[in-house]
Order: C-alpha cells, then sequence, then structure tokens
C-alpha cells in the first residue's frame, strides 16, 4: 500500500537516501582504525573518479583576468 510520501519524489529519494547501508561510514575509535578508514575512502573516491595521472606535471597557470572589487580582486 502506498501513502502520500512515496509519491513525493523528494520525499521519496530522502527515505531511500536514509535508508541506505553507509558501506564507508566513518566510525573509527583509535587513529588507527581512521587511518585504515581514510586509506579505503581515498582508492574509492580515486577510484569514482576514474583515478589520477601517473605522473605529475607542471600545471603552468595562466591570468586570463582581472577584476577589482571594493573588497577583494
Amino acid at each position: 500500500m502506498h501513502n502520500e510520501q512515496s509519491f513525493d519524489t523528494l520525499a521519496f529519494s530522502h527515505q531511500l537516501y536514509e535508508d541506505s547501508p553507509r558501506e564507508l561510514e566513518f566510525n573509527a575509535s583509535c587513529i588507527a582504525e581512521a587511518e585504515k578508514w581514510q586509506s579505503i575512502l581515498r582508492s574509492k573516491l580515486i577510484e569514482l573518479i576514474g583515478g589520477l595521472p601517473s605522473a605529475k606535471c607542471d600545471l603552468q597557470p595562466q591570468v586570463l583576468e582581472i577584476h577589482e572589487f571594493e573588497k577583494y580582486t
């Protein structure tokens, strides 16, 4: 049976999120556990963004425009 919230896509999405297990939830109780979690999370994030370049390179930034504002440039 459906309730009114099941037809509200935002409420439904929020409920799905609340019901989802947190695979990489942080719950370390010591530094060693925190460092292990950090390592696992870092690996997962790199996987999700499609990896990082294998070699570092100079970025060679260039200023294209400068705008002066009252409190910052």
